[in-house]
């Protein structure tokens, strides 16, 4: 058997190649402890269950939900071993899951952003009666959206309708909406309005429509803007911070 020596760093090195080339993501679930942020700029976290721990670290400007412990949160990271030879997640990515903490982290953004002014009505703008061109957010396969374009054919008919295609929940959906709001106010040209569209579904399936990079994203159009996500009793922050909130049918 040959012998190979490492030094220390060789080794840390050598075992988070092999953690990159075995898992570069995984996604884990479980509850939040220990929260803190240091020097406004780093968050330092445990996600726990019954049985174990993980330590986890981000980069604040990658925190899109406010986290508090106790929480109940699916994570997006990248396993490493630390240069003093900790084990720890380092998070992409994280959302509240479950009704509570959804809740919890909504209306501690939702307080945040209306001190900024965000859902101030004297913001919103007037939508045109008979909209020409329409940007629609949403994914091809939603009943939401089928619900819309049957609705809009219905009671106009010959609008034009340029749809971005996008997933509409889960860990990825928030970036791929603000994509699509960015790419219909840069590249699309004369649009009338945007129109944000999801059907009906559980806390955690409207999730990313509460996600403050998608809220902002909203507020920051310069076209004018329809959510319609869930049902009327159904309420995201995107819903508030829009020009004009629809619900969708039942």
């Amino acid at each position: 058997m040959n012998e190979l020596s490492l030094s220390v760093s060789q080794a840390i090195d050598g075992f988070n190649e092999l953690l990159d080339q075995a898992y570069p993501f995984v996604i884990i679930e479980g509850e939040v402890s220990s929260f803190k942020v240091n020097q406004n700029k780093f968050v330092f976290f445990d996600i726990k269950d019954q049985d174990a721990t993980l330590g986890c670290f981000m980069m604040l400007f990658d925190l899109k939900m406010p986290i508090q412990d106790g929480m109940k949160v699916k994570v997006l990271a990248t396993p490493k071993i630390t240069k003093w030879g900790k084990f720890s997640l380092t998070v992409k990515n994280i959302m509240p899951i479950g009704e509570g903490s959804l809740k919890k982290s909504q209306d501690l953004l939702k307080q945040k952003l209306e001190n900024e002014g965000l859902f101030d009505t004297s913001r919103k703008r007037i939508l045109p009666k008979i909209p020409g061109r329409i940007g629609v957010v949403s994914s091809s396969q939603a009943a939401g959206y089928k619900d819309f374009i049957k609705i809009v054919e219905d009671r106009w008919g010959g609008l034009e309708i340029l749809l971005t295609d996008i997933t509409v929940q889960g860990i990825d959906a928030p970036a791929q909406i603000v994509g699509a709001i960015k790419y219909l106010n840069e590249v699309a040209n004369d649009l009338d309005v945007i129109v944000v569209i999801r059907g009906g579904g559980s806390a955690d399936d409207l999730a990313a429509f509460s996600n403050e990079d998608v809220v902002r994203a909203i507020a920051g159009s310069r076209t004018p803007t329809l959510v319609g996500v869930g049902h009327e009793v159904d309420i995201s922050l995107a819903d508030l911070v829009a020009d004009k909130r629809a619900s969708t049918p039942k």
